[in-house]
């Protein structure tokens, strides 16, 4: 038998059928591949159903981004008909979260987060990093960046730019930036603060990058000795410093040293005598502070000084260097008039007066003046020449002439100093009869007799006879 079909059909429905499911979750969808730091990136907030198919809902919601990550308009962001845009700026190319929040309350899941990381920008400009601690002892690298604009190594830059510096470093030229970096090894063996900069290098890059850079001492290779010649008047410092390889001041050490201090030679004083007593032999220790100390010297008495240096703390360091110090006369405080040889009438003797300083010593440097006079009538002033002045007296009468000092010249020098000068008569150049006294046949009258010089004065020292012849009957 056969079986009978059914004869009822399905009917057709003539409205559409909608294959979207029903709304769960407000979702951030992955931008774009390839962003840098100098885009900016559309973001994009759907709301989904559970298969992540957009439907068509309109909701308000507020993006968050972590880090150098912000949106305009603060993030916050409508969605009409299922779907919203908010624009993204990030500084910097490392990952930013991004996060929403449903402010309209919908209840759909808002937990969606994603990972978005741009990359660095285009570059605007050469920056010299930071080197970091220098000496002059070895090389050191530095190191010049090409940077984007929000200061990112920009790793799509290659050119080249030229290094410059103030001071005393050596290695400076061209640097070659690969990927956004270039580096080049320079020196200095100078200890100092040097300026870096730069020129040249791509047209649109700003190479106006300058960077202080400090190159200190190296380590300690020696103690030298730096002179300084001094006065009696007061106490010489003799520098001590530790120096590096280059000579520059070891200023990280302060390990001590000594020096010993030894007459040379006495400085010949015509008008002061010296000893052996005079001489200086002295050891003394020197406190090293940042490189550097004193060693005091001092003496009463003109010199020259040797000095040599001593490894009392054996620091092991080269302690070879010698010096010559020398002590000079002080300042001038007083004129004396130093004893001249007595003198014949008519003669000159020469009367020497001296410049000294407060311990005696003639002071070679003095070229000042002082006024000498003379009981005798004589003033002269007096020019001193390496400390010393000299002036001639003469005088035809057989005297004692006394020597005093005046400052007409105001040096403000003790002037008290005083001399005698004696002048003798001469020999006798003739007999003179000293006229007697008239008197009368009965009685009788002395006749005297002198001896003088060339210039009258008696001759104390003439014991000649002489026979006195009379006319008359005397």
């Amino acid at each position: 038998k056969k079986k009978k079909q059914n004869s009822q059909l399905t009917p057709r429905l003539s409205t559409p059928l909608s294959l979207l499911g029903v709304a769960t979750a407000i979702v951030i969808e992955e931008p774009a591949a390839g962003k840098t730091v100098d885009d900016i990136v559309t973001i994009v907030a759907q709301v989904q159903d559970k298969f992540g198919n957009k439907v068509d809902q309109n909701a308000s919601v507020l993006l968050s981004a972590t880090g150098t990550g912000s949106f305009g308009n603060a993030g916050a962001t409508a969605i009409v008909d299922g779907e919203g845009l908010a624009q993204l700026s990030v500084t910097k190319p490392e990952p930013v979260v991004l996060s929403v929040a449903d402010l309209g309350g919908t209840g759909l899941d808002a937990s969606s987060t994603i990972n978005v990381t741009c990359l660095p920008g285009a570059a605007v400009e050469y920056f010299i990093a930071d080197a970091g601690s220098a000496t002059t002892d070895a090389p050191i690298s530095v190191s010049v960046l090409a940077r984007d604009q929000f200061a990112n190594l920009a790793t799509s830059e290659t050119s080249a730019v030229t290094l410059l510096s103030s001071g005393s470093v050596t290695g400076l030229g061209t640097v070659s930036v690969v990927d956004g970096i270039g580096t080049i090894t320079i020196a200095n063996q100078v200890a100092e603060v040097v300026e870096l900069s730069l020129t040249g290098g791509a047209a649109s890059l700003n190479a106006s990058s300058t960077r202080l850079l400090t190159f200190a001492p190296g380590e300690s290779v020696a103690f030298v000795l730096i002179p300084t010649n001094g006065s009696v008047d007061t106490t010489t410092f003799v520098s001590v410093e530790a120096h590096d390889q280059h000579g520059n001041i070891a200023t990280h050490e302060n390990r001590d040293v000594s020096v010993t201090f030894e007459t040379a030679q006495l400085v010949p004083d015509p008008n002061k005598a010296t000893t052996s007593a005079d001489e200086i032999s002295e050891t003394v220790s020197v406190d090293i502070v940042a490189g550097v100390g004193t060693a005091p010297v001092g003496t009463q008495v003109p010199q020259a000084v040797s000095a040599r240096l001593v490894d009392s703390a054996s620091t092991l360091l080269d302690v070879t260097s010698t010096a010559s110090i020398f002590i000079l006369p002080g300042d001038t405080t007083k004129y004396t008039i130093e004893q001249a040889a007595n003198a014949t009438v008519g003669d000159v003797t020469v009367v020497p007066i001296v410049a000294r300083d407060q311990f005696e010593n003639t002071n070679c440097f003095d070229a000042s003046a002082v006024t000498l006079v003379a009981t005798n009538g004589q003033t002269t002033l007096v020019h001193f020449v390496n400390g010393n002045g000299f002036v001639n007296i003469t005088t035809t009468l057989a005297q004692t002439v006394e020597l005093t000092l005046q400052d007409t010249q105001a040096t403000g020098n003790d002037i008290t100093s005083t001399r005698s000068v004696v002048f003798s008569a001469g020999s006798t150049a003739s007999y003179v009869i000293t006229p007697p006294l008239d008197t009368t046949v009965d009685s009788s009258t002395e006749i005297t007799v002198q001896a003088l010089d060339a210039f009258g004065n008696l001759n104390p020292t003439e014991n000649a006879d002489v026979t006195l012849v009379s006319t008359g009957a005397v």
